[in-house]
């Protein structure tokens, strides 16, 4: 199986993402695969500013801005946006 999108520690050369399309490749024999029919559970983290915090308040800032600004999995998975759950938490940075 490929990687999805990271970098491999070895080769240090971003790999190419998996494809909806390629997961077909992978089943077994007698196991059928319908994109459209199947459901894709993806994280979701909330960074939230604490109170207090060990970093700086303008570092915790611009981590939290960045963190926002990222591109979420569904958006970077070419997956159907109707087939997507998506299970998050509050962080306090």
């Amino acid at each position: 199986m490929r990687h999805t999108g990271r970098i491999d520690p070895v080769k240090p050369q971003i790999q190419p993402q998996l494809q909806p399309h390629e997961l077909g490749l992978y089943q077994a024999p007698d196991w059928t695969f319908e994109i459209m029919t199947t459901s894709f559970i993806v994280s979701r983290r909330s960074l939230k500013l604490a109170a207090r915090s060990a970093m700086p308040t303008w570092q915790s800032r611009l981590f939290i801005f960045l963190a926002r600004n990222a591109a979420d999995a569904s958006a970077y998975f070419p997956i159907p946006a109707g087939r997507v759950v998506e299970i998050g938490t509050q962080v306090n940075v």
